[in-house]
């Protein structure tokens, strides 16, 4: 696993005293529809150094209802998750994390 296989991630410190915790997770997740009301929902949590850098990536999947809000376990993280229809996302955030900084994925 190299850098160069992961998207680059660009930190943006929404309060120039703020200190970037080492290292810290972005969650990010994606619907599949299936047949009927049930769809997999795949959540991904990036596990990041300070610098951007990767440090590794924690997937699970799970099976849900159409229009599913809940939170799930992704290895030790507990991520929130809102989806719409039959595969948009609403809301993804790590609980309990207030982040004072943005990341953004080019």
């Amino acid at each position: 696993m190299t850098n160069r296989d992961y998207p680059y991630y660009r930190l943006e410190l929404n309060n120039p005293c703020d200190v970037l915790p080492v290292p810290f997770a972005v969650p990010s997740a994606f619907v599949t529809k299936l047949n009927g009301n049930k769809n997999n929902l795949t959540i991904m949590v990036d596990v990041l150094y300070g610098n951007g850098d990767l440090k590794e990536v924690i997937e699970k999947t799970f099976s849900i209802d159409n229009n599913a809000a809940n939170t799930y376990e992704v290895g030790s993280y507990k991520v929130y998750v809102d989806t719409k229809g039959n595969v948009q996302i609403r809301e993804c955030y790590i609980v309990n994390a207030k982040p004072s900084f943005n990341v953004v994925r080019n």
